[in-house]
């Protein structure tokens, strides 16, 4: 007869899985239901708006899962983080936040129609939270975002939030440009650290999932929040989308994945929907 207290523990973890499987199913029905769901007839023009934003990015709008071997009482145990990205080649790449990945020693990849995908990590720039992975297989059926430009927004503009906010996928939220902050720091020497202000709710999980203009277009990447409770309090900071261009735009960067691949200026302008002088 075994163990009880092993029986015990097993017991607790099929459970564990089994809640977790079912957790995952009950948002997947959930996303795919309003994903279906009929658009009612009396809407303002603003509401209109907003559900065309959300339906048109959701296809290219991910969520990031983590693990990593940690030790806890002279143990080693693995440890899981959550976060959100955006497709933005069809190439596969994910932009994302960098503390997203930081510490991950393997990163899976779900697209919106649920399926997993394991993907590798290429570039991290800590400071600036931004980050790039890829998904290691071709996907048949995925849909890239548009990039847009973050030098042309204004405060009071309509901003759009898509993420996992503590891993409820697929999560929306509808705010405005609240600010720019400029910090006085550069990254690599030469990239002014800037922040957008916004009011769009971000959470844990939002981390790394994209800001949207009224056009559908990623104007940033969720970095972190200002807060007193610990959750969200209308004071929400994004790395423009037009850093993340200039970071991963410099002249002969190398960027280290499994393998390690090099990109030059004229692969990294196919990569970021960009023409570069």
């Amino acid at each position: 007869m075994g163990d009880p207290a092993v029986t015990s523990k097993r017991s607790t973890t099929v459970f564990a899985l089994a809640l977790c499987a079912l957790s995952v199913l009950l948002f997947t029905s959930a996303a795919a239901a309003a994903r279906k769901k009929p658009v009612p007839d009396r809407l303002t023009p603003e509401e209109t708006q907003a559900i065309k934003v959300f339906k048109n990015a959701l296809p290219s709008v991910v969520t990031i899962y983590t693990s990593q071997t940690v030790v806890q009482s002279d143990e080693e145990v693995q440890q899981g983080g959550i976060g959100s990205g955006i497709l933005v080649s069809p190439q596969f790449h994910v932009l994302t936040a960098a503390h997203v990945l930081k510490g991950a020693e393997e990163i899976v990849v779900k697209t919106h129609d649920g399926r997993m995908h394991p993907a590798e990590f290429l570039f991290s720039e800590a400071s600036a939270d931004i980050a790039l992975i890829k998904l290691q297989n071709p996907v048949e059926g995925l849909v890239h975002a548009e990039l847009g430009d973050s030098d042309k927004l204004v405060v009071g503009q309509a901003a759009y939030a898509i993420g996992s906010p503590y891993g409820l996928e697929s999560s929306f939220s509808v705010g405005h440009i609240s600010g720019f902050r400029d910090f006085g720091r550069f990254y690599d020497g030469t990239i002014p650290a800037k922040f957008i202000q916004t009011d769009a709710a971000i959470n844990t999980g939002n981390s790394g999932g994209p800001l949207l203009n009224s056009n559908g277009q990623v104007i940033g990447i969720a970095s972190r929040i200002l807060s007193v409770s610990g959750g969200f309090q209308g004071i929400g900071f994004v790395v423009p989308i037009n850093t993340a261009k200039a970071l991963l735009s410099l002249k002969n960067r190398f960027w280290l994945g499994i393998e390690g691949i090099y990109l030059n200026q004229e692969g990294i302008a196919r990569l970021m929907n960009r023409e570069l002088k």
